[in-house]
């Protein structure tokens, strides 16, 4: 079984705002993190899986767990 990998904050920031920025595989590429990863990352951001909330306040969720 693989290992699950725990990413940083400030990682899941750079990854969100490169991808944001160049798209979700030139992100994945350039920092060794799964595209599936950096998509539900950007997805968590945009609130799209957080109900109401602004991109701001998903992030923050998405960092606190």
């Amino acid at each position: 079984m693989a290992q699950r990998r725990l990413y940083t904050d400030e990682q899941r920031i750079e990854a969100v705002t490169l991808a944001q920025a160049a798209g979700i595989p030139e992100a994945s590429k350039r920092l060794g993190i799964p595209q599936g990863t950096i998509k539900r990352w950007v997805a968590q951001a945009r609130g799209s899986t957080y109900g109401d909330q602004t991109g701001a306040e998903a992030l923050k969720a998405m960092t606190e767990e």
